[in-house]
């Protein structure tokens, strides 16, 4: 009943808490298109919501940690993007199917647009989580850079 106490609630936010339910609903979906036996932690561990709130302050110059869906339609200063190694971005289910990595390219150029002055493109060569080497940086790094 929340969608239909939204919608007649009056809420001045009432609209993008329905697109944010919408954006929801359909990150649900994509996940269980691609992954059907995902369940709820498999797809909460993917998602990370912002609010949406514009002008975000992070409390006593703290650095604001935002996921690239979340950090859609904000700017700053200096942007660190990290991590950006083959089958982490792009993911690696992405890897040969052009649907997919168009997606994957878009949230990369959503990304390097946030930053006004500075931007940093980080990877890693070792994973303690995963305990593995990592050796190839993102086909996304070398397509910034004209290479490979």
């Amino acid at each position: 009943g929340y969608l239909t106490w939204l919608k007649t609630s009056g809420d001045p936010l009432a609209e993008s808490r329905i697109e944010n339910l919408n954006e929801l609903k359909a990150a649900a979906e994509k996940l269980i298109e691609v992954q059907p036996e995902a369940d709820l932690q498999t797809f909460l561990d993917r998602s990370a919501l912002f609010s949406g709130e514009r002008g975000l302050q992070a409390p006593g110059g703290a650095v604001p940690l935002l996921t690239l869906h979340s950090a859609k339609g904000l700017e700053f200063p200096v942007v660190f993007v990290v991590g950006m190694v083959e089958g982490e971005f792009p993911l690696a289910r992405a890897l040969g199917v052009p649907q997919e990595m168009e997606e994957e390219r878009r949230l990369c150029y959503t990304a390097v647009t946030r930053a006004t002055e500075v931007l940093f493109i980080t990877y890693y060569r070792y994973s303690s989580s995963q305990a593995r080497f990592q050796e190839t940086p993102s086909i996304f790094i070398k397509e910034m850079l004209g290479v490979g």
